[in-house]
């Protein structure tokens, strides 16, 4: 079961994954208008295949040509591609073997999944890839890793990527930004941190000190940012989250523990600029 730490800073809707696909949602539509703050999915996807998804994931990274696309980073390891890369065509020749190795993990049912969750959530929005050109699609999401020993995955807001990765440049030409959403969902959960830090600050409220480049994605910010008040979740294995990553300041706690991993998957997602539709990316 999710864990909510003051759970009353921002508006969450938690729902069992039977609950989830029963009824319906205009979770994204309220995201928008910002009178909803997040959807928390308990149990998309039951235990016992969280196992093998780790499992498979773990079998996968050890060969070619799946192996170059786990990488390090700060706070362990990713698996994938994102747009924080600068080598944008680079980022595109990768998609396909990205993509090809989801569908391993999960046995043919990755996209299935994602979508069927995003337009659940959609609310009449249709939901769909972005697409750069015929041969280059943007890919759908990317494997976080945080592991025990390393540092948190600093303090950040989506709004202000476009202005450090050139490669954002690409995705924002025909995705409204402002309309950004985070999800992911929990593979493996840590034996302590790794929680979902929502800070008491959002994008309109932003000194402007905490946007100079020399902080961003450090530790001095996320030092500065702990004056405010602050909501921490806990998703356990299997559950699913969506919540406006470019309206609410927010960062993932440092990974605790003797050898467990904290493994996410997820990507983002916002309005296309001339359809009324979201796209999803990373």
């Amino acid at each position: 079961m999710a864990q909510l730490t003051n759970p009353m800073l921002y508006n969450f809707s938690v729902l069992s994954a039977a609950d989830f696909w029963l009824n319906t949602s205009s979770a994204i539509k309220e995201m928008e208008a910002g009178t909803l703050d997040g959807v928390i999915v308990e149990g998309l996807i039951a235990p016992q295949e969280v196992v093998a998804i780790v499992r498979r994931f773990q079998e996968i990274i050890a060969i070619e040509p799946f192996r170059e696309l786990y990488y390090a980073a700060p706070f362990g390891h990713v698996f994938g591609a994102t747009l924080m890369e600068s080598d944008l065509e680079g980022y595109f020749r990768k998609v396909p073997a990205i993509n090809r190795a989801f569908e391993q993990i999960f046995q043919h049912r990755f996209v299935a999944t994602v979508w069927g969750m995003l337009s659940k959530l959609g609310g009449g929005y249709g939901i769909y890839p972005t697409v750069h050109r015929p041969d280059a699609v943007f890919s759908i999401a990317s494997m976080r890793i945080l592991e025990p020993g390393f540092d948190s995955l600093e303090a950040h807001i989506h709004q202000e990527f476009p202005l450090h990765f050139s490669s954002y440049q690409a995705v924002s030409a025909q995705l409204d930004l402002s309309t950004e959403l985070s999800y992911y969902i929990v593979l493996q959960k840590p034996e302590a941190g790794g929680e979902l830090v929502l800070y008491d600050l959002q994008w309109g409220n932003t000194p402007a000190a905490m946007l100079q480049s020399d902080v961003f994605l450090t530790g001095v910010r996320s030092e500065d940012l702990a004056q405010y008040d602050q909501m921490l979740l806990s998703l356990d294995e299997g559950d699913a989250i969506l919540f406006p990553a470019n309206r609410i300041w927010h960062k993932v706690a440092a990974v605790s523990g003797a050898t467990r991993a904290r493994i996410t998957i997820g990507g983002f997602l916002a309005k296309a600029r001339t359809a009324e539709e979201y796209r999803v990316f990373i």
